[in-house]
């Protein structure tokens, strides 16, 4: 059966030989596009963490600015109360008398 093969391949493609030389430029043509294929992947997934990364910086720093309104609403409230409840404590006395 194999003899059959081999006589059908070559009736299909002719008789191919390649040199050493020639199969080692093959298997590193093919070695070398895989290895290429996989650099472009990478250098794709690296952009894509760097955009992560960006955004992320983007959040932690919107982030960081609500806190610090949010600080000093807060401190800006408790102010406000403490100045209300002053001029009420002064206030009342005047107007329940």
């Amino acid at each position: 059966m194999r003899r059959k093969e081999k006589k059908d391949l070559n009736k299909r493609f002719g008789d191919m030989k390649l040199s050493l030389k020639e199969l080692g430029d093959v298997a590193m043509e093919i070695v070398g596009k895989k290895t290429f294929e996989r650099l472009s992947q990478a250098s794709k997934q690296l952009s894509a963490v760097g955009q992560y990364n960006k955004e992320i910086d983007r959040t932690v720093e919107s982030l960081q600015k609500l806190q610090l309104r949010l600080s000093v609403n807060l401190d800006f409230n408790r102010k406000m109360q403490k100045s209300l409840e002053l001029n009420l404590k002064a206030w009342l006395p005047e107007y329940l008398t």
